[in-house]
């Protein structure tokens, strides 16, 4: 590519330069999650899920138990049917899958990274029946034994009453919000009329 600049086109020089940094960035991304060290988990400390009250599933559970049944790899929670109230930190690899079961099922609470500008967070809260935007930085448990937090806050998503309630006597640090009605833009003639 080419890129005029005051004194001319971008030489060729330049080119392979800014190349071969994008080309390194990449890398040391790649070669840090290839690292022994890395991990895309990060387990719920228990204090938060005891706090909401008994769990029938969590379908994507770590080492510990938060619910009646926890599925755990190798088994894959999304193949199999739910039932009860449900518990949910799910990885992020096909995130739309987990979050449309989860909408589906319309019965638990679901621990997320507080997302509002993106399109799937939008598509979770729009439905929910209440939120709880945790204060702070949760530091949640990694496999190697470690404590850190994500580069974001975290908000719990219930939907149904039972989990709404849970959230509201739940004791935990931060704002519960719900959602009154989907906000719809207004038809122009109703605009029209108001004025």
């Amino acid at each position: 590519f080419a890129q005029a600049s005051g004194s001319g086109n971008m030489t060729v020089e330049r080119e392979i330069m800014l190349r071969s940094a994008s080309m390194r960035s990449r890398k040391s991304i790649l070669d840090a999650i290839r690292s022994k060290d890395y991990s895309d988990e990060f387990y719920t400390p228990d204090p938060i899920v005891d706090a909401l009250g008994a769990f029938d599933l969590d379908p994507c559970a770590g080492p510990k138990s938060h619910a009646k049944r926890n599925v755990r790899k190798p088994e894959c929670g999304l193949t199999m049917d739910w039932s009860g109230r449900v518990w949910m930190n799910p990885p992020y690899w096909r995130i739309h899958d987990w979050l449309a079961k989860f909408q589906a099922h319309r019965n638990g609470i679901c621990l997320m990274n507080a997302r509002p500008d993106a399109k799937w967070f939008q598509r979770l809260a729009e439905g929910s029946d209440a939120m709880l935007w945790m204060r702070g930085r949760i530091q949640f448990e990694q496999p190697s034994g470690k404590k850190g937090h994500g580069p974001v806050g975290s908000v719990l998503v219930a939907y149904g009453k039972r989990s709404a309630d849970a959230l509201l006597r739940s004791g935990l640090p931060g704002i519960v919000t719900a959602l009154c009605s989907p906000n719809k833009q207004a038809e122009p003639s109703a605009r029209s009329k108001s004025n």
